[in-house]
């Protein structure tokens, strides 16, 4: 059975959290094989623990006012864990966070470090597709870990999935919306054991039926397992045919 909710696309990719092509972190430990041949197997990482560290990285705009990086850290330490922020996490130039290079130094950094579990990025925008051609592949790779984002972070996704095998999550921004909806989903996710439905949070209110965000069937049958990409669709036609991404064969656009 196909099934889309009825809400606006923003609030959808907002709520869902993350792709699905996330949920195999639930296994527990890293394994897989150079990705660049082609039906590479996964790489899957731990599952994430209170206490651990997540890094924040700033690889798309810049993030106004000051505060929000107050907010950020202050998010995540109110869901359990310990955030170190990239050096060049505040840096600016234009409407971008910083130059490519300093972008590039933290999350290689960020990779490297055994203390990070995790990054995450500060919010999305514009400018993570510039930094596609210089990524160190191999040492994230060999470094995998989850890297959790939105939006523009959709070029990170793609790249470095195709390169690596590494799985990624599409799912919250540090300065996006962590309303209880989206806190729980990502305690589900990445704290919890078993198996997740990704569905839209459905409250009647004042009214006696459920109207908002109601899920429609399209198309009945049978769901079949399949691979899925996950991302945001106006990121996609600027680094379409870009060396750094491989198409997915068979899988279905989350």
């Amino acid at each position: 059975m196909l099934t889309i909710p009825m809400m606006q696309k923003r609030t959808f990719l907002k709520r869902s959290l993350l792709g699905l092509a996330g949920l195999p972190l639930l296994a527990g430990a890293a394994v897989g094989r150079d990705a660049r041949g082609g039906n590479q197997r996964p790489l899957l990482q731990p599952r994430l623990a209170p206490g651990d560290t997540i890094g924040l990285i700033s690889p798309s705009s810049a993030s106004t006012p000051r505060m929000n990086f107050v907010f950020a850290q202050e998010t995540l330490e109110a869901l359990g864990f310990r955030v170190k922020m990239g050096s060049h996490v505040q840096a600016r130039r234009g409407h971008l966070a910083g130059t490519d290079a300093e972008k590039l130094a933290d999350l290689h950094a960020l990779y490297a470090d055994p203390e990070v579990k995790a990054i995450m990025a500060m919010r999305g925008g514009s400018g993570a597709a510039r930094l596609l051609a210089d990524i160190d592949y191999a040492l994230i790779r060999a470094n995998p870990k989850p890297l959790i984002g939105y939006s523009d972070i959709t070029a990170l996704h793609c790249a470095i999935y195709s390169q690596t095998g590494q799985l990624s999550f599409h799912g919250p921004n540090a300065t996006g919306s962590w309303n209880a909806f989206n806190v729980a989903q990502f305690r589900r996710t990445f704290l919890e054991e078993g198996p997740i439905l990704l569905e839209n949070e459905q409250q009647a209110g004042d009214d006696l039926i459920v109207k908002q965000n109601r899920i429609e069937t399209l198309v009945p049958g049978r769901v079949l397992r399949a691979s899925c990409s996950e991302g945001t669709s106006r990121c996609w036609p600027p680094f379409r045919g870009h060396p750094t991404i491989r198409t997915l064969p068979g899988a279905s656009c989350f």
